[in-house]
């Protein structure tokens, strides 16, 4: 029941959004998952900024304009919205960006998403991906806008999820800590958290809990140990 009504909460946070200050949120918060992803002996498969904010209709062909400067938009019509897209892949820089619009059929607001992506995060590169996320932010959105940091890491062996946790906590100062887990046939163990980390800014109340980080960890008798963690909440799904 408890779980219920926490994916229930984030559902709805989703939907009707939160206010809080983002522009100085995501690069932060990925350098302390990456030295927790290091200190835990775990290679990095993937790190992801993700910005997004409702724009008004009279800038919706300024910022398809804007967003053609980097890539191609194609448009997909939908029964319920429509949808831009374009990406911009940098292989010799090792980086991803996305840019999406989504214009819902009914009037509702539409929503500009921005995503940085890439497989490789340390002091030299953060500072790369520093440099572009504060140009995006300047050239897209306003103080409104809303920021997820997401980091992936993996261990080819089977690591103690106690271990992981632990970790979690003393690395990070977790508070208020919530756990599940889930079960998968007979080789895959997934443990979820829930929990509230007072140095990162962003926050959300859910079920009259504080929350500003969600974790999965998976451990795969076929295939090792995957962290993912994320703020303040997940957005896809691992």
């Amino acid at each position: 029941m408890k779980k219920a009504i926490i994916l229930a909460g984030i559902a709805c946070f989703v939907l009707i959004g939160a206010a809080w200050s983002q522009k100085e949120q995501a690069v932060n918060e990925i350098d302390d998952m990456a030295m927790l992803a290091n200190e835990l002996d775990m290679g990095i498969e993937e790190w992801r900024m993700t910005f997004k904010e409702s724009i008004p209709e009279k800038k919706l062909y300024s910022i398809i304009d804007n967003i053609e400067r980097y890539a191609k938009v194609t448009k997909t019509k939908g029964k319920k919205a429509d949808k831009y897209f374009a990406e911009n892949v940098h292989k010799a820089e090792g980086y991803a960006e996305s840019f999406i619009v989504i214009v819902p059929s009914n009037g509702e607001q539409i929503e500009l998403t921005i995503e940085l992506r890439g497989e490789h995060w340390d002091e030299k590169s953060a500072q790369k991906y520093i440099n572009i996320k504060n140009r995006r932010l300047n050239e897209f959105f306003t103080d409104s806008v809303k920021s997820f940091a997401c980091l992936v890491a993996a261990n080819d062996g089977i690591m103690d999820a106690g271990e992981i946790l632990t970790k979690l906590k003393d690395k990070l100062n977790i508070k208020e800590l919530t756990e599940q887990e889930e079960n998968i046939g007979n080789t895959v163990n997934k443990k979820i958290f829930y929990g509230y980390i007072p140095l990162w800014p962003a926050s959300l109340t859910i079920a009259e809990q504080r929350m500003n980080m969600q974790a999965v960890i998976t451990n795969n008798k076929g295939s090792g140990s995957k962290l993912v963690i994320g703020t303040p909440i997940l957005l896809h799904e691992y």
